[in-house]
């Protein structure tokens, strides 16, 4: 599909490309809702996080785990003193 697309694409010069491609991208930007945009975005987060966790070693996962615990720990002491 990728090479169709490039083949199609190249019938075109570079200025008429990028007209199609903002014409696309005004047409999608303003059909999309704000729930959908921050659904995308919380999508990409998700798996930039997925991506860091699984290139992580096994020394850096136990020390960002630490430090997890130790602000969790900290939250807890500072709700009480309130």
């Amino acid at each position: 599909m990728p090479d169709q697309e490039t083949k199609q694409e190249s019938n075109l010069s570079e200025e008429e490309s990028q007209q199609v491609k903002q014409h696309i991208h005004a047409g999608l930007s303003t059909s999309i809702t704000f729930a959908e945009v921050v659904q995308i975005i919380n999508s990409m987060l998700v798996k930039e996080v997925e991506e860091r966790v699984s290139a992580m070693s096994e020394d850096e996962l136990q020390k960002v785990l630490e430090d997890v615990k130790n602000l969790s720990e900290g939250s807890e002491g500072s709700e009480g003193s309130e």
